[in-house]
């Protein structure tokens, strides 16, 4: 038979906790960007790009993000706003440290946020079946 059968296809709420896992990943990426201050003039074009797709998929994904963990993400919006405070690389070579560091912390209050809302979907799975072990049956002519 090809494909997947029904009872083989995650639920929504699995849906939910993939996509959530996805997102939290894409994150933690976004913050190797900016985990050091940047030094004047370090940046490359190729770093610049990946900077900017990053930034572009976390964006075109937020809205997909409040659809799937709305009642569990609180603060959705400050993702956005976030987002966009992060102009380019160069734009964080140029800030103090003082707004460096609470761009940082912004991070971070995000990132708990995401994995708080992806702790609550995950509690919200059915706990797994437990398999018991076959009993030995002596044969019959025994």
């Amino acid at each position: 038979m090809f494909g997947k059968t029904k009872k083989d296809e995650p639920s929504d709420l699995e849906k939910a906790i993939q996509f959530l896992r996805s997102y939290t990943k894409l994150w933690a990426d976004l913050f190797q960007f900016f985990s050091d201050k940047i030094e004047e003039g370090s940046v490359n074009a190729q770093q610049e790009e990946e900077f900017f797709k990053i930034i572009t998929i976390l964006s075109t994904r937020h809205f997909e993000l409040t659809n799937r963990a709305a009642d569990d993400l609180k603060d959705s919006e400050n993702i956005v706003k976030f987002l966009g405070t992060l102009v380019s690389l160069q734009h964080l070579q140029t800030v103090s440290e003082v707004e460096f560091s609470s761009t940082q912390v912004r991070w971070h209050e995000i990132f708990i946020g995401l994995n708080k809302a992806l702790g609550k979907l995950v509690q919200k799975l059915p706990a797994p079946a437990e398999t018991k072990p076959a009993a030995t049956q002596a044969p019959a002519n025994a």
